[in-house]
């Protein structure tokens, strides 16, 4: 198993999820809605443990990382979906949305898979930056082979093809 695969694309989608934080800190710094901590803490956290993890699988001198197995690409593909999950239900958990762990991991997953279940019996009663990073999950979960393929594919070059088919059906 070539472990500088998994890390670096789990790396790449940890740093992606940090840097979308971005986008509801900056609105709720507009709307003065104090849910910024909710944002700015865990987007911290994560773009300097995707930065950490990127440095620490950067090749020396060839864009290539190496052989990429269907055993790579397997456990990148499931760890990527586990993280982003618990890492994209942060923001619920800091602001205080769901007291449960399991809970605000369950509302990031049902973003992310754009299922549309929500565990939220008054929507309208959370804050727009945190109904926004709930819609925002959204997107990012219908944009997300796209985004994963073209963060990813440079990386590891002809495992990329791989990686593109354990994401879809057929």
């Amino acid at each position: 198993m070539n472990s500088r695969v998994v890390v670096r694309v789990n790396a790449v989608v940890i740093l992606t999820l940090g840097t979308a934080l971005a986008v509801p800190l900056t609105l709720s710094w507009l709307y003065g809605d104090g849910s910024w901590p909710s944002f700015l803490f865990p987007g911290a956290a994560m773009i300097l443990l995707g930065a950490a993890g990127m440095m620490a699988t950067q090749t020396p001198s060839s864009r290539s990382i190496g052989y990429v197995s269907n055993r790579d690409v397997y456990l990148s593909v499931t760890l990527v979906w586990i993280l982003a999950a618990v890492l994209g239900g942060t923001p619920f958990l800091v602001e205080g949305t769901f007291v449960s762990p399991l809970d605000s991991t369950f509302e990031a997953m049902s973003g992310f898979t754009t299922t549309g279940a929500t565990l939220l019996s008054e929507i309208e009663a959370e804050t727009p930056s945190i109904l926004f990073w709930r819609s925002m999950t959204q997107w990012l979960g219908g944009i997300g082979i796209v985004v994963l393929f073209v963060a990813v594919a440079p990386a590891i070059g002809f495992g990329a093809a791989r990686l593109l088919g354990a994401e879809s059906w057929g």
